[in-house]
């Protein structure tokens, strides 16, 4: 059986039996023990009477010759009574008397275990099946004279009735498990259907996602595991989803801003290869020379362009790793500040430090020094000239924040919430122009998260643009 609720179904039917059957043997066990209990006590009660009864006729073990004719009468006597066979047994175990007129036991031996007991002074009871007769319950008591026993009561009575009530009772018992087993099989398959509902639903929409189809939802109700499991689905559906489009966005992204470079060289190529301008006029070297800096200016925004997503891509891969060592932060940028001052002198741009706290921490030193050179790359670039770059370090708690800001012309508001995405330029022809991949920022968010760090913005036109870097601090470093 392969579907789920099958054997779902199959298992609560086989626990239901299960169940049912221990629980009817337990209680015709008690039963049984019960009735059969009550019988014996009874039998007992009846056996002891029959001793009193025979006692007076036993002498030394042997019943009195005066009296021995009397003893068969008292036996049969009392037989009648009881409902029962009664035997009068000596002290060797011989019948002596038997209320049976026919099969008469009287002269014979009984070598039952029960005798033997009574024999030895102790009561004892016993059942057998009888051919013919059917269950026998057997309880043997000792004629006791002078506290040692001279002889003993056999008395067997028939116990038919007792198991013949259990059978009804085992009938009625089986007849109800039976309606109970039907109505558990029944309410356990309405279960188990509705346990495996959602889970049918939720495999066919997993297999119409393998497919492609990442638009796939299920319906959640209750807050039982199948409803938890439908909602992580759901939300892993929407989590594919936003990232295929994104990847579709990426790759079409990727496919522009190859194409404006490559479309440009080829522009300039084409007349380069054909010697001549449009008039038929040959070009001069200047001509040649100009044409050739701004095929290599393009080659060389391509080959950014390409070390960037390459870059990017590493980064955001699974199996990413970063070459951990204690980094002084404040060492690090004041290098970076150093390394980038005459691109900003040249610029028309201040690039200064301010508070430097000293914070250590554990990091990539290589990766942080990518992130606060693009920063400030970009404070500089965007600035314009006369604009201030000016990059902070300070240290609240357990945490280095790292503010870079400038005084540059400021980002707009709607596009705050999109610069850190990847190729997203607020003003996209001057980023072309200062040879920008438009990936730097996202490359600077990806680092700083692998770090377990954040990096925000926050800009008001005309008065210029805050970027903020927190990272955990190294336990133990240094603080300004």
């Amino acid at each position: 059986m392969r579907s789920l609720s099958g054997r779902l179904a199959v298992t609560y039917f086989l626990v239901v039996f299960l169940a049912l059957a221990a629980l009817n043997l337990l209680v015709l066990g008690s039963l049984e023990s019960f009735a059969l209990n009550q019988r014996t006590v009874a039998a007992f009660t009846s056996t002891n009477i029959a001793v009193n009864l025979v006692e007076p006729f036993y002498r030394d073990g042997h019943p009195t010759p005066a009296h021995e004719g009397h003893l068969p009468d008292t036996v049969r006597g009392y037989a009648v009574q009881s409902g029962a066979r009664v035997l009068a047994l000596d002290l060797s175990g011989r019948v002596v008397a038997d209320s049976y007129w026919s099969e008469s036991y009287v002269g014979r031996v009984l070598t039952h275990p029960e005798v033997a007991q009574a024999l030895a002074g102790r009561s004892a009871s016993g059942r057998r099946w009888l051919e013919g007769s059917g269950w026998v319950l057997y309880t043997v008591a000792p004629v006791l004279q002078s506290k040692q026993p001279v002889g003993a009561v056999f008395l067997s009575s028939s116990i038919n009735d007792v198991y013949e009530g259990l059978a009804g009772v085992a009938r009625t018992m089986l007849i109800m498990s039976g309606v109970a087993l039907v109505v558990a099989t029944l309410a356990g398959t309405a279960v188990a259907r509705t346990i495996t509902g959602p889970v049918t639903r939720l495999t066919r929409a997993v297999e119409r996602m393998g497919r492609g189809d990442l638009g796939q939802r299920v319906a959640t109700r209750g807050r039982d595991e199948v409803a938890t499991l439908s909602r992580a689905f759901n939300e892993m559906a929407a989590r594919l989803q936003e990232e295929d489009e994104r990847r579709r966005e990426f790759l079409a992204d990727v496919a522009h801003e190859l194409q404006t470079p490559v479309s440009a060289i080829r522009a300039m190529s084409e007349p380069l290869a054909a010697g001549r301008e449009e008039g038929g006029r040959d070009y001069d070297v200047e001509t040649y020379r100009d044409l050739a800096r701004e095929m290599e200016s393009e080659a060389e925004r391509l080959g950014r362009l390409v070390g960037d997503l390459l870059d990017l891509a590493r980064l955001e891969s699974p199996a990413v790793s970063l070459r951990l060592e204690e980094v002084d932060l404040a060492g690090l940028i004041e290098g970076v500040v150093h390394g980038l001052t005459p691109q900003a002198r040249a610029a028309g741009v201040i690039l200064e430090t301010g508070s430097l706290a000293r914070v250590s921490l554990l990091a990539d030193g290589l990766r942080l020094e990518q992130v606060f050179v693009n920063l400030i790359t970009n404070g500089v670039k965007y600035g314009g000239a006369g604009c201030r770059v000016r990059v902070d370090l300070e240290r609240p708690g357990d945490t280095a924040v790292a503010m870079v800001s400038d005084t540059g012309p400021g980002i707009p508001a709607e596009h705050l919430d999109h610069i850190f995405d990847r190729f997203y330029r607020v003003d996209r022809s001057r980023s072309r122009q200062g040879g920008g991949t438009g990936l730097g920022l996202a490359i600077v968010k990806r680092i700083v998260e692998l770090h377990g760090g954040t990096v925000t913005a926050r800009s008001r036109p005309r008065e210029g643009t805050v970027f903020e870097v927190s990272l955990p601090a190294h336990p133990g470093g240094g603080a300004g």
